[in-house]
């Protein structure tokens, strides 16, 4: 998890942004809600942020000056300013600060989530990239050996697969698992730990496919299966994928296959 440090000197402020925000979603845990700018440069000094978000106007020490403090201490560190003030100054000084995001009070929940959401990708790609460049080790770890273990055919065997081999595998044995319920992007995406932004854009990345795409083909390649080795009925089929509507199984099935579930199960 990435970590979190919240500065505000207002309680409701603070308390709400703590409490309310969906922080797991995002990859991320507060590490700390202080008010002060002090109290934040001493949980700087002590642990390692990955985001800080901060009020700018705080008595004592500004948004601003904390987060020129901060970033000698910590120069990769992301930082959201949240200010009840639309003065183009704030603004200004946020930019030379190469602030991630800006967001206006009464805070718009909506809003502050996409911020949030656009640092958490940022995080999770570099996190990706200095995975990349780590050395590898010379013998493959059992885990890793799983990993590479061959799979039924599926997308996952096209040669298009490159990075995040054995969360993919994981995310396709969830999906396979879940085949009789309405298989959502952000259910799963959260259930993985990501953010739905991220998720869909990395799921595709290393598929080739929309998750949405995926999940049908899935679906659809199991009741294939079941048309040609059971005797349940069609409506029974589409039932046990999840399908509440016999004739939109139907009409997907045949865009797929190019007829229908009865003139398919009749040639097997």
């Amino acid at each position: 998890m990435f970590k979190v440090l919240l500065v505000d000197d207002e309680d409701l402020d603070l308390h709400g942004m703590e409490q309310f925000v969906p922080w797991s979603c995002y990859r991320m845990e507060v590490l700390a809600a202080v008010k002060s700018g002090y109290e934040a440069l001493q949980v700087i000094k002590q642990h390692h942020i990955d985001l800080l978000v901060t009020d700018i106007r705080m008595p004592g020490m500004s948004g601003l000056e904390l987060a020129r403090q901060i970033r000698t201490l910590q120069p990769s560190l992301k930082i959201i300013f949240v200010s009840g003030y639309q003065d183009f100054q704030y603004a200004r000084q946020a930019i030379t600060l190469h602030a991630n995001g800006y967001v206006l009070k009464p805070i718009d929940d909506d809003e502050l989530f996409q911020e949030i959401s656009n640092v958490s990708i940022q995080l999770q790609e570099e996190l990706k990239r200095t995975r990349l460049q780590s050395p590898r080790p010379s013998h493959p770890t059992a885990t890793e050996q799983r990993s590479q273990t061959p799979s039924r055919t599926s997308l996952l065997d096209q040669p298009g697969l490159k990075r995040n081999q054995k969360l993919i595998k994981e995310i396709d044995q969830y999906i396979q698992t879940h085949l009789g319920e309405n298989i959502l992007l952000h259910e799963v995406a959260f259930h993985f730990g990501f953010s739905p932004n991220y998720f869909g854009r990395l799921f595709k990345e290393e598929i080739g496919a929309s998750f949405t795409d995926y999940v049908i083909r899935k679906k659809l390649e199991e009741a294939a299966h079941l048309l040609c080795n059971s005797r349940l009925k069609l409506y029974e089929i589409a039932q046990r994928l999840g399908y509440s509507s016999l004739t939109y199984f139907g009409r997907q099935f045949k865009e797929a296959y190019g007829q229908t579930p009865g003139d398919f199960r009749r040639q097997c």
